[in-house]
């Protein structure tokens, strides 16, 4: 988080990926800034560090309410919380080091 001049909060997030930036972090983290006492504006905003440019900032709590926040969250949680996790292929399951683990990886491995 940085403090402009003006008195504006701007948290960031650098993305470095090609995947489409998720609004739910930025804003659950603008929340979080409110609920730890910041009285000032924040606006919030993306980096692409592909290509080098910030986003537009926009303001959070227009895009997602105290109600989404905490829904977003607590979905979170319950799926943390359970004994197997989902699995989310991507990419990345080639690098992952509990890939010998996962559902998925074994499906690609019987239908090689």
């Amino acid at each position: 988080m940085w403090k402009r001049a003006d008195g504006v909060a701007i948290i960031r997030d650098w993305k470095t990926g090609s995947m489409t930036p998720d609004d739910r972090q930025l804003c659950t983290q603008a929340w979080g800034l409110r609920m730890a006492g910041w009285q000032g504006p924040i606006l919030v905003q993306f980096f692409d560090a592909r290509k080098g440019v910030f986003s537009s900032p926009f303001d959070p709590f227009e895009r997602m309410s105290w109600d989404d926040v905490r829904y977003f969250v607590l979905s979170a949680d319950a799926t943390r919380r359970q004994p197997v996790l989902p699995a989310r292929p991507s990419d990345f399951c080639g690098g992952c080091s509990v890939a010998y683990a996962c559902p998925i990886v074994a499906q690609r491995r019987v239908r090689k």
